[in-house]
C-alpha cells in the first residue's frame, strides 16, 4: 500500500514540474475515498479467484469482467458520491481486438432534434435522460436546501440527490457505449465534426439539452474504440461548412436559419434533408482527405493545415497518421 501511495506521489510531483498540474495536496477525509492495494504475486501459478482477492478477503461484488487471464497487480478501491463502491484492478495483459475489415465509411452529423443523423439516411432520436429525471431531481434538491446543515438528515438526502445524479450518468452511458461500439464495429471509416462544446454550452438556453446530449463523451469514446477496432476515425474542422452545402453537384448555398429542416438546391434542385444532407458532406470531405493522405504520404501535414482534418487511428497506416 505504501508502494502505491510513493508512486501517486511521484506521478503527481512530475506533473507539477511538467505545468500540467498544480502542487499536490493531501487527501481530504470527506472528499476522496479511494485506497490502493499492491496484490501479491508470490502464490505462484494460482487462477486468480475474483470472489477472493489478497489482502481484501471474499467480497460480495458484481463483476463486469469475471474472465481474469492474469493475475492482477493492484487493486484500487473507491467509493463514489451515491456510496456505491468499486475495485478496479490493474493488470499486465494486451487483448487486441481485430474484427474483420469491411469497406463502410459513415459520417456523422451530431445535433439536438435528432442525435446523431448519418450519411445513410438513419436517425437517432436523443433519450434525453436528464430530462425524464428532471422533476424527481427538483424534488429531491428542495427537500436537500431544507434540511439543517450538519444534521444527519441531510447527509441522507444527499446521498438521495447523488443516487438521481448517478441514474442518469449510468443510463447516458450505457447508451452511448452501445452506440458507439455498433458504429466502430460496422464501419471502416467514421467522420464527424470538431464541434466547439464548450462555446455551445455558454448559450443558457441550450446549455441543459447540449449537457444530456454529452457530445463529448460519445466523441472520446468513438477515438479510443477506433484504436482498438483498427479504425479510421475523421474529424473535420470546427470552421468546415458542412450545412447550406449540397451533397449531390457540391454547390454552396445561402446559410440556412437553425428552424430550417429542409432546403432544396436551386443548381440542381435536389431536396435534401438538413442534417443527412450535413452527414453526406462530412463524409466526402473526409474521404477527399483520405484519398489525398493515401496518395501524398509526404504531405500529411499540409493536407491538415489545408483542409482542417485529422484522423484517429493505428499508427502502422497512412492514413491513420494525421493526428
Amino acid at each position: 500500500m505504501y508502494i502505491n501511495v510513493l508512486w501517486t506521489q511521484d506521478e503527481a510531483l512530475k506533473r507539477f514540474f511538467s505545468k500540467q498540474s498544480k502542487y499536490p495536496r493531501f487527501k481530504k477525509r470527506h472528499q476522496v475515498k479511494s485506497c490502493c492495494y499492491t496484490l501479491d504475486k508470490r502464490r505462484g501459478a494460482k487462477i486468480f479467484k475474483p470472489n477472493d482477492l489478497p489482502k481484501l478477503g471474499k467480497v460480495k461484488v458484481v463483476w463486469s469482467f469475471q474472465e481474469i487471464p492474469v493475475t492482477p497487480n493492484s487493486a484500487t478501491v473507491s467509493c463514489n458520491s451515491s456510496g456505491q463502491w468499486f475495485i478496479s484492478l490493474q493488470c499486465d495483459y494486451i487483448d487486441v481486438i481485430n474484427p474483420p475489415e469491411t469497406d463502410k465509411a459513415i459520417g456523422l452529423d451530431f445535433g439536438l432534434t435528432p442525435f446523431i443523423a448519418d450519411s445513410n439516411g438513419n436517425r437517432v432520436k436523443p433519450r434525453k435522460f436528464y430530462f425524464k429525471y428532471l422533476r424527481k431531481l427538483k424534488s429531491a434538491q428542495r427537500d436537500l436546501s431544507r434540511k439543517v446543515k450538519g444534521s444527519s438528515n441531510r447527509a441522507k438526502n444527499r446521498i438521495g440527490v447523488a443516487r438521481i445524479h448517478q441514474r442518469i450518468a449510468s443510463k447516458r452511458g450505457n447508451f452511448l457505449h452501445d452506440l458507439s461500439t455498433s458504429i466502430v464495429r460496422e464501419n471502416q471509416v467514421t467522420a464527424i465534426e470538431d464541434l466547439n462544446v464548450r462555446g455551445i454550452m455558454a448559450n443558457g438556453k441550450l446549455a441543459r439539452a447540449v449537457g444530456d446530449c454529452d457530445w463529448s463523451e460519445l466523441r472520446c469514446q468513438l477515438t479510443y474504440k477506433a484504436q482498438w477496432y483498427g479504425r479510421q476515425l475523421m474529424t473535420i474542422g470546427r470552421f468546415e461548412r458542412s450545412i447550406g452545402i449540397c451533397p449531390d453537384c457540391g454547390s454552396i448555398g445561402e446559410k440556412l436559419l437553425v428552424n430550417v429542416r429542409e432546403w432544396e438546391c436551386k443548381e440542381c434542385h435536389a431536396h435534401h434533408d438538413r442534417d443527412s444532407a450535413a452527414a453526406k458532406v462530412i463524409l466526402q470531405k473526409a474521404l477527399t482527405c483520405l484519398s489525398a493522405c493515401r496518395q501524398d504520404r509526404s504531405g500529411r501535414q499540409d493536407t491538415v493545415r489545408r483542409t482542417g482534418i485529422k484522423a484517429c487511428g493505428l499508427a502502422d497506416k497512412p492514413e491513420a497518421c494525421l493526428v
